[in-house]
């Protein structure tokens, strides 16, 4: 299980990824197990990839909108037939958590919800607009209308589906979220020591 770190350019407080179908076969961290702090969101173009988020299986079918909360386990199974595809299949936002906590005061309360059908039209419209705007707009002020796509996207995902995060959903997996950073703050603190993480910390051999 990899904590997966993300860096911002100018500030902003999103990433955009278009992912083309080539690049998911190459060797990528992203699409073994990993976690991070940010909400991350994916709307898929072609093809029909399977996602493992925190326990759950998520099947990605063009016009679908995956979600990944933060701090949730996750991982990606690419579709094999888009091998030698070399244009974009999936659009992937992730999202700064002090962005969403500006945003929506309450956001580490709640999470949101995939379900098996396609996206609303309002949900695709502001990918493609937030996308096109993010690639094809260099001004300096560029970034305002991002930033506001992204709200207009969370209101929408909003109404689609959110649950209030209960202390016992994934108890096991959140365990062991809390755990690996304290695993990563000790080895940060102790790097140069020989260590045996596992029995320190009490945590599940697989989750290394």
């Amino acid at each position: 299980m990899n904590h997966e770190f993300f860096e911002y350019e100018d500030n902003k407080p999103y990433i955009l990824i278009p992912i083309q179908g080539s690049v998911t076969f190459e060797v990528n961290e992203r699409l073994f197990s990993h976690w991070h702090e940010e909400l991350e969101i994916a709307y898929c173009l072609k093809g029909n990839a399977r996602h493992f988020i925190n326990g759950e299986i998520v099947d990605e079918k063009p016009g679908h909108c995956i979600v990944t909360n933060s701090e949730f386990m996750h991982s990606i199974m690419p579709d094999k037939n888009l091998v030698d595809v070399d244009e974009v299949v999936t659009y992937v936002l992730i999202i700064k958590p002090s962005f969403l906590k500006a945003a929506f005061p309450a956001y580490n309360d709640y999470y949101f919800i995939n379900d098996d059908e396609e996206a609303p039209e309002e949900i695709k419209n502001v990918f493609e607009k937030l996308f096109a705007q993010g690639f094809n707009d260099n001004s300096k002020m560029s970034f305002l209308k991002s930033e506001s796509l992204i709200l207009e996207l969370l209101y929408h995902m909003s109404k689609r589906g959110m649950v209030r995060r209960k202390e016992v959903d994934n108890i096991n997996v959140q365990k062991d979220i809390e755990r690996m950073k304290g695993v990563i703050s000790f080895i940060k603190n102790h790097f140069r020591e020989r260590i045996a993480v596992v029995n320190r910390f009490w945590t599940r051999n697989q989750v290394f």
